[in-house]
């Protein structure tokens, strides 16, 4: 309804992980943020990209319509 997901991973098991030479600990249940993912309809999408100063050229989309690129141009 509201068209948005937050997304966090959970360490199923206490564990140190190492990136990029880093260590990190982990305890068991602990949730790291890994994104948010927003959802809009092709209208909402082209009116917030007008807000922000740009008109929309061509829209491409998947049958289902569940995905779209949107090519847009700067005003």
């Amino acid at each position: 309804v509201k068209g948005r997901i937050e997304m966090y991973l959970e360490s199923q098991a206490a564990q140190v992980v190492q990136v990029e030479g880093r260590r990190y600990r982990f305890e068991a249940g602990e949730a790291v943020f890994s994104g948010i993912q927003c959802k809009y309809s092709d209208e909402e999408f082209i009116s917030f990209a007008g807000e922000a100063g740009f008109v929309s050229q061509k829209v491409w989309t998947d049958e289902a319509r569940q995905v779209s690129l949107h090519a847009l141009m700067a005003v």
